[in-house]
């Protein structure tokens, strides 16, 4: 894991290469991601959003046509955050996303999340904010979206396919990892999310524990493939008389032995 706080104190060149790495990601191919070390967005409103108390700015990243993420890093408690931005977004107009932001997906023990929307400048703000021994990380991504303040399409309640996936006991889940989206159709809905998560175990123990959080949520398991490096399971799920297939795998890092990438995906046909 990169420390946030190393980053703004200067930190290494191996801190500072493994930091625009694991935030300069693009899925536009050809495109140019821009990563600025302890520099505010350019982008309204992130620019002008108000800094909480005994925070730092790491830095900001811009993702063309896709979307700007500003980190930050703070003394503060997850729920001390949440509530000052909060406050500071309804100040500069902005409103609660309808139906809010859905607490699935892949979570850390110790979150917050929100999402605002300004329906005149198109615009989506989600925040991630997560605890992690004495310092609290924040995320927030802005992206453009015809109907930030709605959901004509129903993606909102499609999201709720992804079952709450709160980390297990020993499992810690970085920070700057964390990933969802969805994308549909006029036949199709896909909706996916994925994390890095720090584990002692085997691939398989960290595999194993999260089973039980989606036969809790009403999966049933099709089928699995487990080998050393991957483990692979296929998935079905009534929601709301849908009919959804989900993907679950937990993939090994050579390179971190203690790291391993979990990724969720699900999709429907519409009828």
């Amino acid at each position: 894991m990169v420390d946030y706080a190393e980053i703004v104190q200067g930190g290494d060149e191996a801190a500072l290469r493994a930091f625009i790495a694991a935030n300069s990601g693009s899925i536009f191919t050809g495109e140019r991601t821009l990563v600025f070390i302890g520099q505010p967005p350019k982008e309204e409103p992130l620019h002008s959003l108000p800094v909480p108390p005994q925070t730092q700015v790491v830095g900001s990243v811009e993702h063309p046509q896709q979307q700007t993420q500003y980190l930050l890093v703070s003394q503060l408690t997850p729920t001390e955050i949440k509530a000052h931005y909060e406050e500071a977004l309804a100040n500069m107009g902005w409103q609660v996303s309808e139906g809010g932001y859905m607490r699935s997906g892949f979570l850390g023990a110790q979150v917050e999340v929100l999402q605002y929307c300004n329906q005149s400048t198109r615009q989506l703000l989600h925040g991630h904010i997560q605890a992690d021994d004495d310092r609290t990380y924040i995320r927030l991504n802005l992206s453009k979206v015809l109907h930030p303040c709605g959901d004509p399409h129903g993606h909102l309640k499609r999201m709720a396919a992804i079952p709450n996936l709160s980390a297990p006991k020993g499992v810690y889940l970085v920070p700057s990892s964390f990933s969802s989206g969805s994308t549909g159709g006029m036949d199709h809905f896909e909706v996916r999310t994925g994390a890095v998560a720090r584990w002692a175990g085997s691939l398989n123990d960290l595999y194993q524990a999260y089973l039980p959080l989606l036969q809790s949520a009403g999966w049933q398991m099709d089928t699995e493939s487990i080998t050393d490096k991957v483990a692979v399971s296929w998935w079905d799920l009534t929601l709301d008389e849908e009919s959804w297939q989900g993907v679950f795998s937990v993939l090994a890092r050579p390179k971190t032995p203690d790291h391993f990438a979990l990724t969720l995906t699900m999709s429907m046909s519409v009828a």
